[in-house]
Order: structure tokens, then C-alpha cells, then sequence
């Protein structure tokens, strides 16, 4: 199952996704898999007769992938062999779940396996390689509620109706396993948060919203899981703790006008809508082409068109859209 196979919901009656919102979650996805290549970051910038709902649903497009990708096993051995003394995880043994401390990674003495001991109050749990994969979650320890939790779900608070029907319980039971950023936004807050909640989304019986998608930090957000960080186009200095692998979405042109310099080196989607003041828009355009010169661009439109192309997401009128990648 993916994004693509909603249905829209409006007015209490059912459609199929028009191509504006595939394409939406198409850039999303292309970015997310995309979006740092060959030591360069991928920046797309799209030109659009309105800006409303779609930032929201390209950050959707980002999410699927994160939901639905199959990690691979040796990328979790890697994540828990780099644990440190103290760290902590999320064990799931005898059909409990609770919050342990690490104690340390070792060979298992009788056999080649590796252990990971674990100490719970005074029990201490040595967890073998091959049940690592159902037993350990790892948590991101920048999360205050998931450190203040002592038992937490399977899911890590991914509790939304919609998202379980879509994903299956292995896909989802693997989320947690790179907790961290997948996106930030860039936008207005009221206006984002308005936007999350609105029921458009509909899977079976199930109804949904963009919220079901996408768990921000800086947003309210019900869940100990987070999987994007908001950033309100207003502000004005932000610290220096950003990742420049994570693509950034600038939902309004105010926001990538004063930010972009914080994200220079970021994979981006650049939204410039046309109802925006002709000044702001010229202004957008002129620093897009300073980047595109002084950056030594290489074009790849071309290889987004194919992209989108050949997983079926059509490509709407009205659109003019860029796309490029840059040291």
C-alpha cells in the first residue's frame, strides 16, 4: 500500500486524487530518495497558481517514504552497534514494552551472534542479534516526552487509524528504528496547523487527515513519535544544530527569502505562488538564479520529469517548475 491509493475527501464524497496532489507527494517522495546525490543536494522549485495544501502534502509524499521503506537489516546492526554505555532504547520482551538503559554490545562468548545487554531496574537482559530487529527500538533522546515516558506503545504513538490500514505493522514497527528528522517545514504556524487538521483523506472506511502523515515538532502534535520540525517563516536566527541532509520545504516565498541562507546546503522545495506580490515573486526568482549561477548548477528537470514519469504521477497544467543539483 502507498499515499497514492487515498481517496479525497470533500463535502462527505469520495474522488480519486486529483494530479495536483499526486504530484505534491511525487516531489515529496523524489526529494526524500533523491535529495543529496552524488556529494550534491537537489533543489526543485515550482511555480504554482496557489500555494494553499500543497507544502502540506509534499511533506506527506516524504513521510510515506519514510513509512513505507523496508530498512535493511545490516543498517539497524550498524545503529545498535554504535549504541553507548547509557543510551537509551525501547525493549519489547514477554509482551511488555518499557524504556532501558543500554549497558554494552558483545560478542556472544559460545557463538558468533552479537548481544546487547540491556539493564531494566536490576535485571540485566542480553538481547541476541537475530531477535534485535522485534525487540529494540531506538529513541532519539532530543525528544523530552519519549524520555519522560516509561512504557510506550509498539508504535511509538503512531496510533491513527488511517496510517494502520495503510502500512503494515512490519513497515511501521520499523519507523521507529530512525527516529530523527525526515523534513523541515518552513511557514505560517496557524495556517500549517489549520491545514493538518482539515479531514481530506479516506482509505476503506477510514477518514483521515494530513496529521494522520505528518508529526511536527514546533506543531501540536499528540505523539511521542516526530518526524518534522517547523520553522516559522518569520524567524529571524535560528541555531547552528541544523542537518544538511534533510530537505527543507519553504511553503510561502517570505520564508525562503529570509531563511534560505540558514539552508544553503540542504536538498529544498522552493514554492513561489503566483497570487503572491509581484515584487516577492521577482525577488524569489532573482535568488534562485544567483544560486543557480554562482552554485555551478546541474540541471536535472529532465531526470524529475522521468522520475515522475515512470512511477505514474502526472504532471499538472499550470505548472512551471525547476530542478537542479549543487555543491
Amino acid at each position: 500500500m502507498s499515499i497514492f491509493e487515498l481517496k479525497l475527501l470533500h463535502n462527505n464524497k469520495t474522488y480519486a486524487l486529483p494530479p495536483w496532489i499526486k504530484f505534491a507527494f511525487g516531489l515529496g517522495s523524489f526529494l526524500s530518495r533523491e535529495g543529496v546525490k552524488y556529494n550534491r543536494h537537489t533543489n526543485i522549485a515550482v511555480s504554482l497558481p496557489s500555494d494553499r495544501f500543497f507544502a502540506v502534502f509534499a511533506a506527506c509524499g516524504i513521510a510515506d517514504k519514510a513509512f513505507s521503506e523496508r530498512k535493511q537489516i545490516r543498517s539497524i546492526r550498524k545503529q545498535i552497534l554504535g549504541l553507548n554505555p547509557g543510551s537509551r532504547v525501547i525493549l519489547t520482551l514477554s509482551g511488555q514494552t518499557k524504556e532501558v538503559s543500554v549497558v554494552s554490545v558483545e560478542k556472544n562468548p559460545y557463538t558468533d551472534e552479537m548481544l546487547l545487554y540491556v539493564q531494566d531496574g536490576s535485571v540485566k537482559h542480553g538481547i541476541p542479534e537475530r531477535l534485535w530487529m522485534e525487540s529494540i527500538f531506538l529513541l532519539d533522546e532530543e525528544f523530552d516526552e519519549i524520555k519522560r515516558t516509561r512504557r510506550v506503545n509498539k508504535n511509538l504513538g503512531i496510533t491513527s487509524p488511517l496510517i494502520n490500514m495503510l502500512y503494515t505493522q512490519t513497515q511501521l514497527s520499523k519507523t521507529p528504528f530512525f527516529p530523527g528528522l525526515e523534513f523541515y517545514f518552513i511557514g505560517n504556524k496557524s495556517m500549517t496547523e489549520e491545514l493538518l487538521s482539515i479531514t481530506c483523506f479516506k482509505y476503506g472506511n477510514v477518514n483521515g487527515s494530513s496529521a494522520d502523515f505528518l508529526y511536527v515538532e514546533g506543531l501540536e502534535n499528540n505523539s511521542s513519535y516526530t518526524n518534522g520540525k517547523f520553522i516559522s517563516s518569520q524567524t529571524k536566527r535560528l541555531t547552528n544544530d541544523i542537518d544538511s541532509n534533510i530537505p527543507v520545504i519553504y511553503s510561502d516565498i517570505g520564508g525562503f527569502r529570509r531563511l534560505s541562507g540558514h539552508f544553503a546546503n540542504n536538498p529544498s522545495l522552493i514554492l513561489l505562488s503566483r497570487t503572491d506580490h509581484g515584487n516577492r515573486i521577482l525577488e524569489a526568482q532573482a535568488e534562485i538564479s544567483r544560486k543557480l549561477v554562482q552554485r555551478k548548477a546541474q540541471f536535472i528537470t529532465r531526470e524529475l520529469i522521468k522520475d515522475l514519469k515512470e512511477n505514474h504521477i502526472p504532471i499538472p497544467h499550470s505548472i512551471e517548475m525547476i530542478a537542479w543539483r549543487e555543491k
